[in-house]
């Protein structure tokens, strides 16, 4: 991959929320000074999702080259299945 490897973390500041990777700057997202707004609220959104893209790319090559595989099992593979789940709460900030 041409992209800078995560795992990228977000690091918010008083009018920017920041993806960093260790001490590589990624991205930035300018946000309202005032947190208690919606429009900051989406902004660190954005800035979470954009710190999850390396795993979610990551994610999806795996289950691409298990897709076959997948849809032969019966059970469900739980350790992807949390993996994913783990991959959306952080996307989400949660």
């Amino acid at each position: 991959m041409k992209h800078t490897q995560g795992p990228w973390k977000v690091e918010i500041h008083n009018s920017v929320t920041e993806v960093w990777n260790q001490n590589t700057y990624i991205a930035s997202v300018r946000h309202d000074l005032f947190k208690t707004t919606e429009k900051s609220k989406q902004y660190e959104s954005n800035a979470r999702l954009i710190a999850a893209a390396p795993e979610m790319i990551e994610l999806l090559i795996k289950v691409s080259s298990h897709i076959d595989e997948m849809y032969n099992l019966r059970n469900t593979d739980l350790d992807l299945q949390n993996e994913i789940n783990l991959l959306i709460k952080k996307a989400k900030g949660v």
